[in-house]
């Protein structure tokens, strides 16, 4: 870990508990709420999030301003959640929609900027408001709350035709429903999830059931939060967002049955990226050429054109570029890993050849230049000078040797 990320997650551990400490000294507690759906599905929750949650996740608790504050707490006290739970409340009785999305609009801007200084978040929302619910679901959308690392669990009371709101964002995310039934203190929680890119009637599946005296037991082959978009079950058709460029060559070919009586297809490497997930992930795809042929322009307005807008819009599913990514593009759509990688490099003029005869001296500054001319003259005349001494201390040894006597010594060896 990182400084930086160490100072973050403990930044996001007193958030939490300043949240926590704040919800225990300011509430007095009443007795539980059986009606309530977050008392009676408190269990159930903490048996799923049990076989899902990581070392490092945290909690965020969303709720209606319904839930008594001692089923709050006894909630925070069963569920497990290793870095804590963070819990918010949005007021949804006496407020008008407008006002209820203004303070939902808030909160989900300020679980944003938690999630994306948290390892992994997991989202949990408390409602038997359908009105609640949908907004939920629209703004976390339009807010860019959920990314698919952060799990979604919607608990509620309400029977399944009445959470058709909630298709939209619970099939493009990692997110669950969990339904709960008191009848006569038998209690029973079922899990659902919806299928990616299925029709807006289409059915919730059911992958997990719990009840206190069976516990958690799994329905399907699909696990809790499964990967949904690893093999798509329903082999949806995606509409593709293309344009002719030099990576995406342009074919019309007639076709009589086709509302304009042509039909075009793409060949190049990015269509063929696109068939191999296709066949990869088990989809077909048709493909739509942005109305103005762009790529994508941000307008004074916010709006985008070309097809970032289109995608941003959701009038298509996938955009087939290749885009070159940007902060103001990531804002509005998601991108995939980069599929390949352009060099960009700017370029000068020469110039004409031209001969400078004291072109030598430009390597070196005149200072250095000073001194090597400085070193050339004082070294020759330090040499001189001391040569010269030398030269006079030898010739006075000779004099002073010539006054001397000499004296001469011979050795042999006698055996």
């Amino acid at each position: 870990m990182y400084p930086g990320d160490k100072v973050t997650a403990v930044m996001t551990g007193l958030i939490f508990l300043v949240v926590t400490v704040f919800l225990t000294d300011s509430c007095l507690l009443p007795s539980v709420d059986k009606d309530d759906a977050i008392s009676a599905a408190t269990e159930g929750v903490d048996a799923v999030l049990a076989k899902v949650t990581k070392p490092h996740c945290s909690m965020f608790l969303l709720t209606d301003g319904r839930s008594s504050p001692s089923n709050i707490i006894r909630f925070m006290d069963v569920v497990r959640a290793p870095w804590g739970i963070g819990m918010f409340e949005v007021a949804s009785d006496n407020q008008d929609v407008k006002d209820m999305e203004a303070e939902i609009t808030r909160v989900l801007g300020l679980l944003r900027t938690l999630r994306q200084v948290s390892w992994c978040v997991t989202v949990v929302v408390v409602s038997d408001d359908p009105a609640f619910l949908a907004a939920f679901a629209e703004w976390s959308l339009k807010g860019r709350l959920l990314v698919w690392s952060t799990r979604l669990l919607a608990v509620t009371s309400l029977p399944l035709p009445k959470l058709h709101h909630l298709h939209k964002t619970f099939s493009t995310r990692n997110a669950m429903m969990l339904i709960v039934e008191n009848v006569q203190e038998h209690i029973k929680c079922d899990v659902y999830i919806y299928l990616p890119y299925s029709h807006q009637g289409a059915p919730a599946t059911r992958i997990a059931s719990w009840t206190p005296q069976r516990g958690l037991a799994l329905t399907t082959h699909l696990l809790l939060f499964p990967d949904k978009f690893t093999k798509l079950m329903n082999r949806p058709n995606l509409v593709v967002a293309t344009e002719g460029n030099p990576f995406n060559k342009m074919i019309i070919e007639e076709d009589r049955e086709a509302p304009e009586g042509h039909r075009v297809r793409f060949s190049g490497p990015v269509p063929e990226l696109i068939d191999y997930l296709a066949t990869g992930l088990n989809f077909s795809y048709t493909y739509m050429r942005p109305p103005d042929g762009s790529w994508g322009i941000k307008y004074n307005n916010g709006t985008w054109s070309g097809m970032v807008g289109m995608v941003s819009r959701e009038e298509v599913d996938i955009g087939a570029g290749p885009f070159g990514v940007s902060g103001n593009r990531a804002e509005v759509v998601d991108f995939t890993v980069p599929i390949m990688i352009e060099y960009s490099r700017m370029l000068g003029g020469r110039g004409r050849p031209e001969v400078d005869p004291w072109s030598f001296l430009l390597p070196l500054a005149p200072l250095v230049w000073v001194a090597v001319l400085s070193g050339l003259l004082v070294l020759p005349t330090t040499v001189f000078l001391l040569s010269l001494t030398f030269s006079l201390n030898t010739n006075d040894q000779g004099k002073l040797k010539g006054h001397l006597p000499s004296y001469a010594f011979s050795y042999s060896k006698i055996s």
